[in-house]
C-alpha cells in the first residue's frame, strides 16, 4: 500500500492500525480477488515455462483477467451441501508465433 500521506501537510491519512486493517483485509486468502490474482499468476507463469521450453525465450502475453462466477449451496446446521460449483473465467491473449 501507497504512503497515505497529505501531500499538502505531510501528515498520515489513517493511523497505523487503520492501514495495517485493510492491507490484511484487502490480501485475505480465499477472496475472490485472491482467488483470481492467484489464478492468472500461476496460468502466465506456466505459460512462460512453455514459451521457454518451446521457443527458448517468453513471448508477448496479457493473461491477467478473470472472472469467478459464483456457485450455490443448500447451507444447513452443522453442515450443508454444494449445489452447483464456481465458474472461473479467464481472459487475454497470448501468441504461439516466434516472431524476431
Amino acid at each position: 500500500m501507497s504512503s497515505l500521506r497529505s501531500r499538502s501537510a505531510g501528515r498520515r491519512c489513517a493511523p497505523e492500525p487503520l492501514r495495517r486493517r485493510l492491507k490484511s483485509w484487502s490480501e485475505k486468502l480465499g477472496r475472490l480477488d485472491t482467488i483470481c490474482d492467484a489464478l492468472v499468476e500461476t496460468f502466465s507463469r506456466s505459460l512462460c515455462r512453455e514459451y521457454s521450453r518451446h521457443f527458448d525465450r517468453i513471448l508477448h502475453h496479457n493473461l491477467d483477467k478473470a472472472l469467478l462466477s459464483g456457485g450455490g449451496s443448500s447451507p444447513a446446521f452443522g453442515g450443508g451441501s454444494v449445489t452447483f460449483p464456481i465458474n472461473i473465467y479467464r481472459a487475454g491473449r497470448a501468441t504461439n508465433k516466434n516472431r524476431q
